[in-house]
């Protein structure tokens, strides 16, 4: 899905992409949404990182999108900015108010334009491989499976925990599910739940998509086989991405998990410890054998960073 008045939270286009301007003797580089010429908040529109620059002539908010980091996206004259370099924003973060600051900018509205990195620009009066807006794909990087593996032991019960979070989508309404399997084993004894929760996205903020499910399948397999006994509705819980490839679900009481996109890049196996605010799941408290989980010896799956080639200081101005 490109980028649309909607999906910025604005009214309208004024200005499209590629029009000549005869009093710069250039080409139009982005495309000009329009706000009624009232200061107006701006969705971000993509999941990304705020990087540099940020501010300068032109009021600039610049974000690399999180599903094509070759690429970045700039949102120019801004009247206000809600954002820090170094900050992840969702599609739905506001990232500050539309205005008429800098750059010749005539009446309150948004200059919204795409830069490749890569190739050479389309017209020779571009200083920048200027995309279309309204034709770039602003992707979905939350789309697919998610994976969390956990192995640990306490008092000599054997934990492993798998689970796979899949996303359709991350617009609100659509579908949503956790599988897990989860084995406790102490000596010859072990029991294995298997549960599937399903559901849909509710919301879409700064924080991320929120998601809310029910439990709908669960099975008890093993020398010992007790009532399955997990919780009936997911609730409030939203997931938060950190990076391309990894993010954080978690539930309202600030209890979550660290999952990853998926096994086929490198991992690394991280000793992790779970006091204070580490991104690791909270424990439920008390197994099938009567002991309390005292989060001890937790190693889980993280991704390895990953990086990109591509500069980070870009031009503070814009041709517009």
């Amino acid at each position: 899905m490109a980028f649309t008045p909607q999906k910025l939270g604005l009214d309208g286009i004024t200005d499209e992409f590629g029009k000549y301007r005869p009093n710069v003797d250039c080409y139009h580089s982005g495309v000009d949404f329009s706000s009624s010429m009232t200061p107006k908040p701006i969705f971000a529109g993509i999941w990304g990182r705020v990087i540099s620059p940020l501010g300068g002539s032109c009021s600039t908010v610049t974000i690399r999108p999180m599903h094509t980091p070759a690429y970045y996206v700039q949102y120019l004259h801004l009247s206000a900015r809600n954002v820090s370099i170094g900050q992840n924003v969702t599609p739905c973060t506001v990232i500050g108010l539309t205005g008429d600051v800098g750059c010749g900018a005539v009446g309150i509205h948004l200059h919204l334009h795409v830069v490749n990195t890569g190739g050479a620009p389309q017209y020779e009066c571009w200083s920048r491989n200027f995309v279309n807006p309204t034709q770039w794909d602003t992707g979905n990087p939350v789309a697919g499976n998610w994976f969390y593996s956990s192995n640990y032991v306490n008092n000599g019960v054997s934990v492993q925990d798998r689970r796979t979070f899949v996303f359709l989508r991350d617009s609100i309404g659509s579908p949503f599910s956790v599988s897990a399997s989860e084995t406790l084993s102490l000596g010859q004894d072990f029991v294995r739940n298997d549960y599937v929760y399903e559901g849909q996205v509710t919301l879409c903020d700064s924080r991320g998509i929120h998601v809310e499910a029910k439990l709908t399948h669960c099975t008890v397999t093993g020398t010992v086989t007790p009532p399955c006994n997990r919780p009936v509705r997911i609730a409030d819980a939203h997931f938060i991405m950190n990076s391309p490839f990894s993010g954080r679900f978690e539930l309202a009481d600030g209890s979550g998990i660290t999952i990853s996109r998926t096994a086929a890049f490198s991992f690394e196996d991280h000793p992790i410890n779970i006091d204070g605010d580490a991104d690791v799941v909270a424990m439920s408290k008390g197994d099938i054998f009567g002991n309390e989980f005292s989060n001890e010896a937790i190693r889980v799956l993280t991704m390895s960073t990953i990086s990109h080639s591509g500069a980070e200081d870009l031009e503070p101005d814009a041709t517009l």
